[in-house]
């Protein structure tokens, strides 16, 4: 509750469990329930010759940042997420990312954003996975960002 803004920065994030999907959850009472979100992501391959295009999530209790990740040997990937006004009381909380890692076969990057629909205080917020834990040795931070309030 100290900011209002933060950034949530991963670093060779791994699933420990293969094809798994990259979520954020976010709360207003300390992770006991997730806030429905609406969400909106870009995809593009970053090498080969995988298809592009776009993906909405309305009405769901999680942002999704990517699909299908690899967790063999040198995969994995990294984000970083900025959420803005997680403790203002009078307007929805939003979030945009970037997300690049191996997605099946091919490196790709997700670019969204999502709409978290609640004007209480988001108190939580959790990185994690559609299905396994992140591997050992992943890496997720999240700062708050000091700012003025004008």
């Amino acid at each position: 509750t100290a900011y209002d803004d933060y950034v949530m920065i991963g670093k060779q994030v791994i699933p420990a469990t293969d094809g798994a999907e990259a979520l954020i959850t976010s709360s207003t009472d300390n992770g006991v329930s997730n806030v429905t979100t609406n969400s909106g992501r870009t995809f593009t391959p970053v090498s080969g010759s995988g298809g592009h295009g776009n993906e909405i999530n309305s009405s769901q209790n999680y942002i999704q940042l990517a699909t299908d990740l690899g967790n063999d040997a040198n995969e994995g990937g990294s984000f970083i997420a900025y959420f803005f006004g997680l403790n203002h009381t009078s307007f929805n909380k939003f979030m945009s990312y970037r997300y690049t890692a191996k997605h099946q076969s091919q490196d790709y990057s997700w670019g969204g954003g999502a709409n978290m629909e609640t004007t209480s205080a988001i108190n939580y917020l959790r990185f994690k996975y559609s299905t396994g834990n992140v591997a050992a040795g992943s890496r997720v931070a999240l700062y708050g960002i000091k700012g003025s309030n004008h």
